[in-house]
């Protein structure tokens, strides 16, 4: 191991001082993960040198009334200094892109709310974060009302809060961390607004010191990077999206925590302990909330004949219908609809879906799915084929089949 020589040691011992204010800074807040603060130290670090960063990991962090949410807001501004925009709220996405254009700093924005009156807006805005999370960042083009286009590049790592996260599409979830903010404890209440207000103020005086720390130890989060990013592949068997988010997010942290990368096996485990309760959730939702599942759930919860007193959805009358004897009547229901449960008097019935049939284009009509789009939706499920020509209730169209596994059943009441 390389050894340091007086003054190195002298100023790595006054980095520490510097970053472990940050780290004990978010320490005063309460979040889910045991490793809540040192994840956020690392979306801190990596938004820092976001614009030349290969991958950019953006953070929403949210919390009810009186878990803080606010002041870690003013303290994440704090430690920023120079590198972020003034905090805003009630954003929209044509502002943001304008106010952002051409700028490699961070963006805070507050009140990111699962608000039904703003939910086309949000929509579009997790949809412009999205596409800057790559290296070039997002580059749109828009028209104006005089003929000309106007070309934004935004290049920059966006950090939300918000009492309530709005609704999130997988691809959102794979660039967009979110860290859930808990009540503070009993330790953390005591004397926790004049620490906090201490802690903010430090903050603020180190920032420019602490933004040309991460400048210069540029190299050294590639490599960081390159060696999470491996081990997380190569060992763990995340897949490469997967390793990007965490590697990036490691590596943010590892430039403040660190004087240089991790150099053995045993050094990168320690390191990579704090981002497992996330690694958990990613497994989570990979597995349940896959693009065809939230299309399946979306076909599954609808009901099957709006306006009536004892209507049922899709999912409860699958499982009336695979009753061999009393499910008759319901299996006429669902063909007129678009959908038909094949080999329901066996232990192993599938669902059919129709491709083309107003029945089912009215169930997606107004969502993501509508126009056709629930066929490639419903294909990404694993075991889902082409059935070929079915008959609904006297019309025929191609259909997708969707195996036994993916039904609803009564144990699952």
């Amino acid at each position: 191991m390389r050894r340091m020589n007086n003054s190195q040691a002298i100023d790595f011992l006054a980095l520490q001082a510097r970053n472990s204010v940050i780290l004990a800074g978010f320490k005063l807040w309460n979040f889910e993960h045991e490793y809540g603060a040192e994840i956020a130290l690392g979306l801190f670090g990596q938004a820092l040198i976001a614009g030349a960063l290969d991958w950019k990991a953006h953070g929403l962090f949210y919390g009810l009334f009186g878990t803080g949410k606010s002041s870690l807001l003013e303290f994440m501004e704090a430690a920023l200094g120079a590198a972020c925009y003034m905090p805003s709220s009630g954003n929209t996405e044509a502002g943001l892109r304008q106010d952002m254009n051409n700028q490699a700093r961070v963006g805070l924005i507050d009140e990111a709310e699962n608000d039904a009156s703003s939910t086309k807006n949000t929509q579009r805005m997790l949809k412009m974060i999205r596409q800057m999370s790559g290296g070039r960042g997002a580059n749109i083009q828009r028209g104006t009302p005089g003929g000309a286009a106007q070309h934004f590049r935004l290049n920059s790592c966006i950090m939300l809060f918000c009492i309530m996260p709005p609704p999130m599409e997988p691809q959102d979830l794979s660039r967009i961390t979110r860290m859930k903010l808990l009540p503070l404890t009993d330790e953390q209440k005591s004397g926790g607004k004049a620490r906090v207000k201490k802690s903010t103020t430090r903050a603020h005086e180190l920032s420019p010191k602490i933004w040309r720390r991460a400048i210069d130890r540029l190299k050294h989060f590639e490599q960081a990077f390159y060696v999470f990013h491996c081990y997380m592949t190569d060992h763990m068997k995340l897949s490469a999206r997967a390793a990007d988010q965490f590697g990036t997010i490691l590596a943010g942290a590892d430039i403040l925590r660190y004087d240089r990368p991790p150099e053995e096996a045993d050094s990168v485990e320690e390191r990579i302990e704090i981002i497992h309760p996330l690694i958990e959730e990613w497994a989570a939702n990979e597995k349940h909330e896959n693009e065809g599942q939230l299309c399946l759930n979306k076909l599954l919860s609808t009901q099957l004949s709006p306006g009536r007193d004892d209507n049922k959805t899709i999912g409860e009358a699958i499982m009336e219908a695979m009753d061999r004897e009393k499910g008759e009547w319901i299996r006429k229901v669902l063909e007129n609809t678009g959908l038909r449960v094949m080999d329901y008097h066996t232990d192993k019935p599938y669902l059919v879906v129709a491709n083309h049939h107003e029945g089912v284009s009215s169930i997606f009509r107004g969502s993501k799915w509508e126009g056709g789009g629930w066929l490639t939706a419903l294909r990404t499920l694993p075991g889902a084929s082409s059935a070929g020509n079915i008959k609904y209730a006297g019309s025929q169209s191609r259909s997708t089949s969707i195996p036994f596994e993916w039904l609803p059943s009564k144990d699952d009441e």
